[in-house]
């Protein structure tokens, strides 16, 4: 399959038409899937006379109109879908409805050779064509690919079944500019998640206070609808589903060496040790630990550490800052663990977004979990007043459709700073009065992934 293009290639995954699938032929498919809603009495075989009396003596008595039926539930048709392992395979998430919806497409391409499967290209639909009707749902649009696509034009047609039914497959068919049908592929259902993450969270020895579980928003002030959130609740609210593993240890505090403080390096060694998913390449699955102090100081809450090898497996948050459990404690613990692990999905600070490659939009005055809540316009109390514990919508998008190596774990380098800190903890510099000045400079922005050079002077 080398130096083919899965967007032209005549028919994959499935006996399709070579032709684009009229709405008519899909709205006709949906009416056949559904049930009847009554048998017709021409259809039922009378078992005897007295059973046709019956019903004949029955049909003289005056009949109430029958109840108006109700509306059926039609089914979401947002979420992850996956054609057969076969030449080409094709995962499509497509957000159009359903909670919070970004109104996008992307999907990743694989190569099957055998048992083997290598990732081959993503693309992103950032604003196609929504079509809906009670029948079906058709997404179309432009594509951007991270190869050159011959057919870049992608159109999912999806039966919207009711909630009794399984959930449709996704017709995904690929055209040129100019309208010429590229390849065809049938997408099952897998999930209504976007994205689906293993997740091992350890804890090192020293530690007293207990590890984060849950917060319940409404204990303080904030925005947004009240609820008690865990981790694993924060990034299912953004489309992504975080899978405990079974695998969670206790780390020694001896791995810090005799300072019992953590550097990124000793992290990162005992990261290889204990966590059991751990291999140098990417893959969905992240390391979070759970320790006490870093070589920093009390100020760090956090830390994404891995930018050796494959970067972004692993994050550690320090309950020196963090520890304990009263309401302050744990809206901080939540809003912490959420925002290292954001780090390790190849998220910048709110106020970093230009760092990015190609370059975001700095946004200071996000309400997202990746700001610093001391750091907002306004100041820490007005952030955590408004905070409704959510990404900001850029951020959601990235983490349901971006390119395949731009957010899985060990996939592209992650740019420097990605530690949480406290500023009144780290307290003010120290006053110089020797009459030196050491200047430091650098240029004004980093492409993501590109080392960053200081000069001192």
């Amino acid at each position: 399959m080398n130096g083919q293009d899965p967007t032209s290639a005549l028919t994959i995954g499935f006996d399709a038409p070579d032709r684009e699938i009229s709405v008519e032929e899909v709205a006709q498919t949906a009416a056949m899937e559904a049930p009847n809603a009554e048998i017709p009495i021409s259809s039922v075989e009378l078992e005897s006379d007295a059973t046709t009396q019956a019903v004949g003596a029955a049909a003289a008595v005056p009949i109430a109109p029958a109840p108006i039926p109700l509306p059926l539930i039609r089914r979401k048709v947002s979420g992850r879908y996956l054609s057969p392992a076969a030449g080409f395979q094709l995962e499509i998430r497509v957000d159009v409805d359903g909670q919070r919806p970004m109104k996008m497409l992307s999907g990743d391409f694989y190569q099957i050779s055998g048992a083997t499967k290598t990732y081959f290209g993503s693309f992103i639909v950032k604003s196609p064509s929504i079509t809906v009707t009670a029948a079906n749902a058709v997404v179309k649009g432009l594509g951007q690919y991270t190869w050159s696509a011959g057919a870049p034009v992608v159109q999912v047609t999806i039966a919207r079944r009711t909630i009794f039914q399984p959930p449709a497959p996704a017709i995904v068919q690929f055209f040129t500019t100019g309208g010429s049908p590229g390849a065809t592929y049938t997408c099952a259902f897998e999930s209504t998640y976007f994205r689906s993450v293993r997740i091992e969270t350890d804890r090192v020895s020293d530690v007293s206070t207990p590890v984060f579980a849950t917060y319940n928003t409404a204990s303080l002030p904030s925005g947004g609808p009240a609820r008690n959130l865990s981790v694993v609740g924060a990034f299912a609210e953004a489309g992504v589903e975080l899978v405990p593993t079974t695998g969670s240890n206790v780390v020694n505090i001896a791995e810090a060496a005799a300072n019992a403080r953590w550097s990124n390096a000793e992290l990162h060694a005992s990261m290889e040790r204990h966590f059991t998913l751990w291999k140098d390449l990417p893959q969905w699955a992240v390391w979070l630990v759970v320790a006490q102090d870093h070589d920093i100081g009390p100020g760090l809450l956090g830390i994404m550490f891995d930018q050796q090898g494959k970067q972004r497996q692993g994050c550690a948050v320090f309950h020196r800052g963090l520890g304990g459990t009263t309401a302050e404690r744990l809206r901080l613990q939540l809003q912490t663990y959420v925002h290292e692990l954001g780090h390790c999905f190849n998220m910048l600070h709110s106020w970093q977004k230009s760092f990015a490659n190609p370059p975001g939009v700095n946004r200071p005055a996000s309400l997202s979990y990746m700001n610093y809540p001391w750091g907002f316009p306004g100041g820490e109390a007005q952030f955590w007043k408004n905070f409704a514990f959510q990404f900001d919508d850029g951020e959601v998008q990235h983490l349901r459709h971006a390119f395949r190596n731009n957010i899985i774990i060990g996939g592209n380098n992650f740019i420097a700073g990605a530690g949480l800190e406290q500023p009144e903890i780290l307290g003010a510099p120290v006053r110089d009065d020797s009459g030196l000045r050491l200047q430091i400079s650098a240029q004004s922005s980093f492409a993501l992934g590109e080392p960053v050079v200081i000069k001192l002077g």
